[in-house]
């Protein structure tokens, strides 16, 4: 009984974290939770986008120079992750990316429990001095100033100016019947934009192991509705104040956000 009580003592000291305590750690850090992580993403690129979906306006000049990247300091993404909740429509409701897409499809494939291990997180950050600099910005290309202005003044337009990414990260999924989760993969590799395979262990469990070569995205830190120059690298407040502005995007049609005049 003794061995026993210390096993479950033992458990709870080192169980997993939940994915809610992951998304309030990284805001602490000035970081939006994007989910499901993304391949693709980099720190300089501009952004159309309702939160939900994106379209990548402008790729970072190589002039812009990049900080990083930089082993993270997120004490919640070294542990095994109980991501259940975003199994929940509630879930994707107030999350970045494409989570309702993600859960939709993990449901229709008998998913019942997720956990993520994060493996390898790093951050990078966009060296946000460089668009103050005029030693810099007069050769940057002329399209990239005139949607750095859109960032400031137009709706739907944000500028990546940090991500924290992993590598090596591997899901586990319990399901009524792994073969079904199995026939969704070539969808949920569409989603995240990667080819990833699925290995089954059994009738009821598979793992979902991505490569270490595979650098996804799964947080953000994004500048909307204000200069870039006004900007201070890694402040809660203008990652709360750029995820508010997508948030209320969700429900805008991103073919609207892109057909929209100045």
């Amino acid at each position: 009984m003794k061995k026993v009580l210390l096993l479950m003592l033992a458990l709870a000291v080192a169980g997993c974290n939940d994915l809610r305590e992951v998304e309030d750690e990284l805001n602490e850090g000035g970081f939006a939770l994007w989910y499901p992580a993304e391949s693709g993403i980099e720190p300089g690129q501009i952004w159309i986008t309702n939160g939900k979906q994106k379209h990548i306006q402008q790729r970072r000049p190589d002039r812009l120079a990049l900080f990083g990247p930089n082993p993270a300091k997120f004490k919640t993404l070294t542990k095994v992750v109980n991501a259940d909740v975003s199994l929940d429509a509630s879930f994707a409701e107030g999350t970045l990316g494409g989570a309702g897409e993600l859960a939709a499809l993990l449901k229709s494939a008998t998913v019942e429990g997720v956990k993520i291990d994060f493996g390898d997180t790093r951050v990078t950050r966009l060296v946000l001095g460089d668009l103050s600099n005029p030693q810099v910005t007069k050769d940057l290309p002329e399209g990239y100033l005139d949607d750095l202005k859109n960032v400031r003044t137009r709706q739907g337009y944000a500028l990546v100016s940090g991500i924290v990414t992993s590598s090596g990260m591997t899901f586990t999924f319990t399901c009524k019947d792994t073969k079904q989760l199995e026939a969704k993969l070539p969808e949920i590799n569409k989603l995240m934009k990667g080819e990833f395979k699925l290995n089954i262990t059994s009738d009821k469990t598979a793992k979902w192991e991505i490569p270490e070569t595979s650098v996804l995205a799964i947080g953000t830190s994004l500048v909307s509705g204000k200069s870039p120059r006004d900007v201070r690298e890694g402040t809660r407040s203008e990652a709360a104040d750029a995820e508010s502005v997508l948030l209320m995007l969700r429900n805008v049609p991103l073919e609207r956000l892109l057909e929209a005049g100045p």
